[in-house]
């Protein structure tokens, strides 16, 4: 595995790329979890546990064939390929390539957890907003109060609705900036 890695950065160009074409590799299913899954559990009822292994499987294949047909293709001395569906997966933007196994992840994310059962209403008491008034099944310890969370403010709900645009914002502003 070294010498084909040796191989592909003596041909692919500087280090800092090669390490931001892995990494681009691997951030479509890793944001589509962070991102889909997490707005999926706390907003609705969250998705089924075992959804996200199979959204990291297809990130892993999409990820993986990528990479194997890019060595290929320097293999051929950078154009191995004559069909213009490889050579559009090949000769794209590492960056657009992450943004579309988004896509794709959070898709397939979505897909499973509908065709699959969601867990026990009872496990999910109090996890996410759709339940925090339900009672969590659980075994007492020691006798408490519950507790349950003060409702947002218009004032927090502006902040976090403000806060959440200037992070877009500088994200795309980042993006634009160094593409």
């Amino acid at each position: 595995m070294s010498k084909v890695l040796v191989a592909y950065a003596t041909k692919s160009g500087s280090v800092d790329e090669i390490a931001q074409r892995i990494g681009a590799t691997i951030a479509g299913s890793g944001a589509s979890v962070d991102v889909v899954a997490s707005a999926l559990g706390v907003y609705y009822d969250p998705h089924p546990p075992h959804a996200p292994p199979h959204l990291h499987s297809a990130g892993f294949v999409l990820g993986a064939v990528r990479f194997i047909l890019e060595i290929m293709d320097r293999a051929g001395g950078g154009r191995g390929f004559t069909s213009s569906a490889v050579r559009w997966l090949i000769d794209m933007n590492f960056l657009h390539y992450a943004i579309l196994m988004f896509a794709i992840c959070s898709a397939v994310l979505i897909v499973v957890s509908l065709f699959t059962p969601a867990p026990e209403r009872g496990k999910l008491a109090g996890l996410t907003f759709a339940t925090v008034g339900q009672k969590l099944d659980v075994t007492e310890t020691a006798p408490r109060t519950p507790y349950k969370p003060a409702a947002e403010t218009a004032a927090e709900h502006r902040w976090n609705v403000v806060f959440s645009a200037l992070l877009l914002a500088t994200v795309v502003g980042l993006w634009i900036y160094f593409r």
